[in-house]
């Protein structure tokens, strides 16, 4: 119910004041930044910027010798920066340690990933890969034609994959901010038959509060969603 008084870019300026008040005297200087500054304006389409690129180069100029984050949105964003380190950190212990623990009856052997889009295939693929677990997809089909909120507005959500009929089911993205996705893939498994539907995301930042999700929850679309403290 705050406003948040800092946007990125403010925290951004201050840490780049902090680097400045230690300049010349520090032997080594290592950023450590959960959410990587712009990660997500990491490629450009016609006229855009190329914040996260441009934000490392500054940092690198200014001596800084490595970035340690976590699930970047796209680690190549590295390429801007080939002699400074980025270490990029992924959770999928700390996930399945949790999912295992806070539910105990899941069965692995009934269990399998559906990647929200195709941007998080490789994040699911692992599970999969780890877990021996089969692996579907879900792609959003937009309309072209319109633009809403700046972006064009999905049409439908298509499924690729096996047969979810009786599974419970892991989804796993990066980062919630509204939730609208994650949680109309729920209701689509749910109407495919899937008996447990599983989200988790490394940044989960209810943008627009819990209301959808309890609602979810409460319908039985969703059985429980995973954030992380980054």
């Amino acid at each position: 119910g705050r406003d948040n008084g800092m946007s990125p870019d403010d925290h951004f300026q201050d840490l780049k004041r902090l680097i400045q008040a230690v300049g010349g005297k520090a032997e080594r200087v290592t950023v450590i930044m959960p959410l990587l500054y712009g990660g997500r304006q990491h490629k450009r389409n016609h006229r855009e910027s190329l914040d996260c690129a441009v934000a490392l180069q500054e940092l690198s100029a200014m001596g800084v010798r490595g970035v340690i984050t976590f699930d970047a949105h796209d680690p190549q964003v590295q390429n801007a920066v080939p002699l400074m380190g980025l270490d990029n950190v992924m959770p999928y212990y700390q996930v399945l340690k949790t999912l295992l623990r806070e539910y105990p009856d899941v069965d692995l052997k009934n269990f399998m990933l559906v990647s929200p889009d195709e941007g998080a295939m490789q994040r699911n693929m692992y599970y999969s890969s780890v877990l021996a677990a089969p692996l579907g997809m879900h792609y959003k089909r937009r309309d072209y034609s319109r633009i809403e909120n700046g972006r064009n507005p999905i049409v439908a959500l298509e499924y690729l994959g096996e047969d979810v009929s009786g599974k419970t089911i892991l989804i796993v993205d990066d980062m919630i901010s509204s939730g609208d996705t994650a949680i109309s893939i729920a209701y689509d498994l749910r109407k495919r038959g899937a008996e447990r539907i599983f989200i988790a995301a490394t940044y989960a930042l209810f943008t627009e509060g819990f209301v959808h999700f309890d609602a979810a929850y409460e319908e039985g679309a969703i059985a429980g969603v995973l954030g992380t403290n980054l």
